[in-house]
C-alpha cells in the first residue's frame, strides 16, 4: 500500500464542517496547502493534486452530498489520487465502489471458548480496562460481554458506550439494561422502526444513566465543533474536570494526546438535540460566540509577533469553532463581541489564504451592520469590517473593490475622530493607490496612516506604513532614501519577531538594494525572505522572492538567470494568484526576452500581461504593457 501511494495518505474530517463553502478549506487544511489569490480554491486544488499518489480518506460526507461531484472531479483530474469516502448516504456518482460497513465480528453463544479471537470482544475487554474496571472476561461474564456486543450488532460506539460502565455495573447487568432499550435492535428486523434499530436508543439509554449535572454539561458540549480545550468546556459548558473524567470514563467524550477533548460525532448530535430542544441553547451558543471571538481578539497581538507561528496553529484547531462563532455572532448582531475580532480574523484568513471564505464571512459583517447604521456601535462596526474587507481583497487582487472599501471605511470612522481606528484603512488604502500608480494619493494616505498609528500606539501598523512610504520612495525614483527608511524600519520587526513582516520586507528591499548596485545585498536579502516564506508555507511569498531574484539577475546582465527565475516564480504564482504580480513578472519576462534579443517571446509577454491588467482593473500596469509592445518590432519574417 505505502508503495501505492508515495504521498502517503490524509484524513480530512467533514462532520465540524458546516456548509460546502468549507469543504475545499478543510481540504486545504488537512493536506497543508495554503489558498491565496483569487483563482477559484478548486483550482488550487486540483493544482496541488495533480501529480501526487494518495490516498485520501474523506470522512463524514452525508451532510455535504452537493459536493460530492468534487470528489468525481479530483479523480478526473488528479488520475494518482484514490478516495475512501465515509457516508451515511451513497453519494450516487458513476465511479462509487459503495462497501456496506458492519459491525466488529461478535462471538455466536456456541462459540464462547473462542471469544477472545472476536475483535469486539478485544474491543469491550480494552474498553473496559480503559475506564478502570478490574475485570475478567471469563464464564458468565464473558458470555453477557457477548451478548452485549451482540445487541449492538458489533458497532464500536455501543460496545465501547457498554463497556464504560464496568466499573460500576457487572457485565450481566449492563447487558440486562441494554436489553431493555435495545432487544429489537439485536434482530436486526427490516420490519421494525427506525428507531429501534438505530444506536439512538443506546444513546437514550447511556442518557438515563447520566445525573443531572452530566446530563446538561454534556448536552451544552456538543455546542463545539472539531474538538475543545479544558478551558473552553470549563467557560462555555460549565465543565469542571470531574464531570469531563466522568464523562470520558463512559466514552461520552475522548481526550486526544495533545490535550484537546472532541465528542464522536454521533454522541454531538444526540446531545444536541437535547440542547436544542431548551432554552439554554441560545444562552451555550451566545456564550461559545463571546469566548472564541475573544480568542481571535486576544491572538492578534501573537499573530503580529515572534509568536505568530504558534497562533496560527492554535486558531486553526479552533478553526470550526471560530467560523460557528462567527456566524452565530453576526446572525445575533452581537457587535460588542465581533468589532474586536476583526482585526485578527482579517489577518488569520490572510495569513491563511482563506482569501474568498474570508471576504464572505466579512461580507455578512457588512450587510448586518448596513441594517444597523442608526445604531453608532453598528456603524462603527460596519467602519471596521470595511477596512478589514480592503485587505483581503487587496490581497485576492481586487484593487477596485478593496479601494472602495477603505474609502467608505474611513468616511464612516472619521467621525469617531479615533486614529485606532483609521490606520488600518489608510494603511491600505496607501497600499493600493501605489501600486496603482497614483503616487501623491499615495502618499497623503499613508503619511495619514503613520500619523494616527503613533497617536494610537499602533507599532504595528506605524512601521507597516513607514516601510511603505520608504518603498514608495524608491519607485519615484529615490532609492537612496527608500533604501535607508525600509532598513530602519527592519531592524525593529527583527526584534520583535515577526516571520512575516520580516519576509516581506526582506522581499521588498531588494528592488532598491539592486538600484544602488547591491547586487549581493541584494541576493542575501531574498534568500532569507525566501527561506522565512517556505517555512510559513507562503507560497505568495516565495513566488515574490523569485521575481525579485530576477530582477536582481537582470540587473547583473544575466537575462539567462533571471528568465528561468522569473518563469519559477510564474509557476509559483499561477493557479493561486492572479492580477498584479502575474501582470508584473510577465512584463519582467518581457524585459528577459528583449534583452536575449527573443523579441517574439517579449511581445507575447506584453500582450499577456496586458491581458491580465486591463482584466484586473490595472490601468498603470496596462500603460507600461503597451509601452512594452512599442519596444517589440515586429521580425521581418514575420510581418503584421
Amino acid at each position: 500500500a505505502a508503495a501505492a501511494f508515495a504521498d502517503g495518505v490524509c484524513f480530512i474530517p467533514l462532520a465540524p464542517v458546516a456548509a460546502p463553502a468549507a469543504v475545499i478549506p478543510a481540504f486545504a487544511e488537512a493536506l497543508g496547502l495554503t489558498l491565496a489569490g483569487q483563482v477559484e480554491m478548486r483550482l488550487q486544488l486540483f493544482s496541488h493534486l495533480a501529480d501526487q499518489q494518495a490516498l485520501l480518506v474523506v470522512d463524514n460526507l452525508e451532510h455535504l452530498l452537493a459536493v460530492a461531484g468534487l470528489l468525481a472531479e479530483i479523480l478526473a483530474r488528479a488520475p494518482g489520487v484514490k478516495l475512501i469516502a465515509t457516508s451515511r448516504e451513497r453519494l450516487n456518482l458513476q465511479s462509487e465502489y459503495v462497501f456496506v460497513t458492519q459491525g466488529l465480528p461478535t462471538p455466536p453463544p456456541d462459540r464462547l471458548h473462542r471469544a477472545h479471537d472476536y475483535d469486539a470482544i478485544r474491543l469491550f475487554d480494552q474498553a473496559a480496562r480503559r475506564a478502570g474496571a478490574e475485570l475478567k472476561l471469563q464464564d458468565e461474564e464473558l458470555a453477557a460481554a457477548a451478548q452485549v456486543c451482540r445487541t449492538v450488532e458489533g458497532m464500536p460506539l455501543g460496545i465501547e458506550l457498554a463497556a464504560a460502565w464496568t466499573p460500576l455495573l457487572s457485565c450481566q447487568e449492563i447487558a440486562a439494561e441494554i436489553q431493555r432499550g435495545l432487544d429489537f435492535l439485536a434482530t436486526g428486523l427490516r420490519d421494525l422502526p427506525e428507531r429501534q434499530r438505530s444506536l439512538r436508543a443506546v444513546f437514550d439509554h447511556s442518557w438515563r444513566l447520566l445525573d443531572d449535572e452530566e446530563r446538561a454539561v454534556l448536552a451544552r458540549l456538543s455546542i463545539f465543533q472539531g474538538g475543545f480545550e479544558r478551558r473552553a468546556a470549563q467557560e462555555v459548558a460549565g465543565a469542571d474536570l470531574p464531570v469531563l473524567l466522568a464523562l470520558a470514563s463512559k466514552s461520552l467524550i475522548r481526550r486526544a494526546e495533545s490535550g484537546r477533548y472532541d465528542l464522536h460525532e454521533v454522541v454531538r448530535q444526540y446531545a444536541f438535540s437535547h440542547l436544542s430542544r431548551t432554552p439554554e441553547h441560545a444562552e451555550t451558543c451566545d456564550r461559545h460566540s463571546r469566548f472564541y471571538l475573544a480568542l481571535l481578539r486576544d491572538q492578534d497581538a501573537a499573530l503580529r509577533g515572534r509568536g505568530q507561528g504558534q497562533a496560527r496553529r492554535s486558531l486553526t484547531d479552533e478553526s470550526d469553532n471560530l467560523r460557528a462563532a462567527w456566524d452565530w455572532a453576526v446572525q445575533r448582531s452581537l457587535f460588542p463581541a465581533l468589532a474586536p475580532a476583526l482585526r485578527g480574523f482579517a489577518y488569520l484568513f490572510e495569513l491563511s489564504g482563506w482569501l474568498d471564505e474570508g471576504v464572505a464571512r466579512l461580507e455578512a459583517v457588512i450587510q448586518a451592520g448596513r441594517v444597523a447604521m442608526d445604531d453608532p456601535a453598528g456603524r462603527r462596526m460596519l467602519g471596521e469590517a470595511l477596512g478589514q474587507q480592503a485587505l483581503l481583497l487587496f490581497r485576492r487582487g481586487d484593487f477596485s473593490q478593496a479601494l472602495a472599501c477603505a474609502g467608505e471605511s474611513l468616511e464612516l470612522l472619521r467621525p469617531f475622530a479615533d486614529p485606532n481606528l483609521l490606520t488600518h484603512p489608510l494603511f491600505f488604502q496607501g497600499v493600493i493607490l501605489f501600486l496603482d500608480g497614483e503616487f501623491d494619493a499615495a502618499q497623503a494616505s499613508l503619511e495619514e496612516a503613520l500619523v494616527c498609528a503613533r497617536a494610537a500606539g499602533d507599532g504595528w501598523c506605524q512601521a507597516y506604513a513607514d516601510f511603505n512610504l520608504g518603498y514608495l520612495a524608491h519607485l519615484r525614483g529615490d532609492h537612496r532614501a527608500g533604501y535607508d527608511r525600509m532598513v530602519a524600519v527592519l531592524t525593529p520587526w527583527r526584534a520583535v519577531g515577526d516571520p512575516r513582516s520580516i519576509s516581506l520586507a526582506l522581499n521588498h528591499l531588494s528592488p532598491a538594494a539592486v538600484q544602488l548596485g547591491r547586487y549581493q545585498e541584494a541576493e542575501a536579502f531574498l534568500q532569507e525572505g525566501m527561506g522565512l516564506c517556505q517555512e510559513m508555507g507562503d507560497r505568495w511569498g516565495v513566488g515574490t522572492a523569485l521575481r525579485y531574484l530576477g530582477l536582481a539577475a537582470l540587473a547583473q546582465g544575466d537575462a539567462a538567470r533571471a528568465q528561468a527565475l522569473l518563469r519559477q516564480s510564474l509557476d509559483v504564482y499561477q493557479g493561486f494568484v492572479a492580477g498584479w504580480d502575474i501582470a508584473r513578472t510577465l512584463l519582467y519576462l518581457a524585459e528577459a526576452a528583449r534583452a536575449l534579443g527573443e523579441m517574439d517571446a517579449a511581445r507575447a509577454h506584453c500582450t499577456e500581461a496586458l491581458a491580465v491588467a486591463e482584466a484586473s482593473n490595472l490601468p498603470s500596469l496596462a500603460e507600461e504593457a503597451r509601452a512594452g509592445l512599442r519596444e517589440c518590432p515586429q521580425d521581418e519574417t514575420h510581418p503584421s
